[in-house]
C-alpha cells in the first residue's frame, strides 16, 4: 500500500526516510546556528565517489588588553589548545576573530541525514571550547585584570 504524502499533525509532509536514503546533490551548502553562533557548511565532491563536508564559523573575538589582560591571555591559550580538536581546528584571524573550521570526509556521496550528522559531530566537539570562551568573555566584561 503506498504511503500518503498528506501533512502530518505538525503540518509538514512526511519524508518517508528520504533524508536518510537519497544522496545529496553536490555541491551543496547550508547555514545553521548553534551555541549562539552562525555556521556555514559546504559539501563538495571529493576524489573518486566520496565527498567532503566543511563547516566554518566565527565563535568569538579576542578581548582587547584594555578590557582584560587576563581574559586576553586565556583566550589566546584557548585558541592555541584548539588547534588540534577532533574534527575541527581553531585559528585566529588578523582582526583577532576566532574562527573554527572542521572537515569530514565521506567515502560515498552522502545523504542529507549523514551531512547533518557530520556537521553535528564537528560542532559538538566545540562545546568545551565555547564554554571556556564564554567564561573569558564574562571575565573581560567584569574587567578582571
Amino acid at each position: 500500500m503506498p504511503q500518503s504524502s498528506t501533512p502530518t499533525d505538525s503540518g509538514t509532509a512526511p519524508t518517508h526516510g528520504i533524508a536518510a536514503s537519497v544522496p545529496l546533490k553536490l555541491p551543496a551548502s547550508f547555514t545553521f546556528s548553534c551555541y549562539d553562533t552562525s555556521f556555514d557548511a559546504v559539501v563538495i565532491q571529493a576524489a573518486g565517489s566520496g565527498a567532503r563536508l566543511t563547516v566554518r564559523g566565527q565563535i568569538g573575538t579576542v578581548p582587547y588588553s584594555a578590557e582584560s589582560v587576563t581574559a586576553r591571555r586565556y583566550m589566546h591559550a584557548i585558541v592555541d589548545a584548539g588547534r588540534e580538536l577532533p574534527f575541527a581546528e581553531i585559528s585566529l584571524t588578523s582582526a583577532q576573530a576566532i574562527v573554527v573550521r572542521g572537515t569530514m570526509d565521506f567515502p560515498a556521496q552522502p545523504t542529507p541525514a549523514s551531512v547533518a550528522a557530520g556537521a553535528s559531530v564537528i560542532v559538538v566537539a566545540l562545546k568545551p571550547v565555547v564554554d571556556m570562551m564564554t567564561a573569558c568573555r564574562k571575565m573581560a566584561r567584569n574587567r578582571v585584570a
